[in-house]
C-alpha cells in the first residue's frame, strides 16, 4: 500500500490556516486533519508526528496546520523525523504570505482564544518565517467579522 500525502499549511495566527485545514479535510473524505503540535518540542511533538506517520502509512492523506515549521531549522528537524517514520514521504507545502498587520487585525476579530497572545506570537515569529522551496503561496484575506 502506498502511503498518503502530507499537506502542511504554514502561516501566522489569523492567516487562515485552521480555516483552510478544515475546508481541505471536509473536501477530502478519508483524510486526517491535525491542527498544530507537529513541530512541538519533546514528547508532545514526537507523539503528534507518530500519529501523523501512522495515518500516512495507513494510506490516509493528512492535512496539518502548523505555524512553527515556517522557521527553516525547525522544518528540517520535523521533516527529518517524519522521513524516518514514513519511507517515501510526500509533502505538499502551503505558505500564507507574512502579512503581520492583516493577520493581527484578523486575530482581533476572534471571539474565542487569546487575540493578544496570538498577536504577540505573530510579532515574534513574522521575521522568522520563510517559505519552503516549491511551496504553494497563499494570500491572507482580511476578515470582516468572525462567524
Amino acid at each position: 500500500m502506498m502511503s498518503g500525502t502530507l499537506t502542511v499549511i504554514i502561516g501566522l495566527c489569523g492567516s487562515g490556516k485552521s480555516w483552510l485545514l478544515n475546508k481541505l479535510h471536509q473536501a477530502h473524505p478519508g483524510s486526517m486533519a491535525f491542527d498544530e503540535q507537529m513541530s512541538d518540542h519533546g514528547k508532545p511533538g514526537i507523539k503528534r508526528r507518530k500519529e501523523i506517520a501512522k495515518a500516512l502509512k495507513a494510506g490516509n492523506d493528512c492535512f496539518v496546520a502548523d505555524l512553527f515549521v515556517g522557521k527553516a531549522a525547525k522544518r528540517r528537524t520535523v521533516v527529518r523525523h517524519l522521513r524516518k517514520l514514513v519511507k517515501g514521504l510526500r509533502i505538499v507545502w502551503m505558505f500564507y504570505e507574512v502579512n503581520l498587520k492583516r493577520c493581527n487585525d484578523n486575530c482581533g476579530l476572534r471571539k474565542k482564544g487569546d487575540p493578544k497572545g496570538h498577536r504577540r506570537i505573530n510579532r515574534k515569529w513574522a521575521p522568522l518565517l520563510e517559505a519552503p522551496k516549491q511551496a504553494i503561496m497563499l494570500k491572507t484575506f482580511k476578515l470582516t467579522k468572525e462567524k
